[in-house]
């Protein structure tokens, strides 16, 4: 297994630990799933969301994380499109 798919798998882990507590604790719904990444490379974002089904609600309605760090790969110059 590689370090990506083991952090993959770690961060799958934790999201649903994390859940499960979230619905045992307050009247939040479950998150939402992962939002597609804002960029394709050099770093994006990512989020979840849930709503208040019956207060009180505490915490944030949304978190975020940190998606597609690798570079981008120079293939050549960059020129100006027109």
């Amino acid at each position: 297994m590689d370090f990506l798919s083991m952090e993959d798998e770690s961060e799958s882990e934790l999201s649903s630990q994390l859940q499960e507590m979230d619905e045992r604790s307050s009247g939040w719904s479950a998150w939402s799933e992962w939002s597609a990444c804002s960029r394709s490379c050099d770093g994006g974002a990512s989020h979840q969301l849930r709503s208040c089904e019956s207060g009180p609600c505490r915490g944030e309605h949304v978190r975020y994380k940190i998606c597609n760090m690798q570079e981008v790969s120079q293939i050549g110059p960059l020129r100006k499109l027109s």
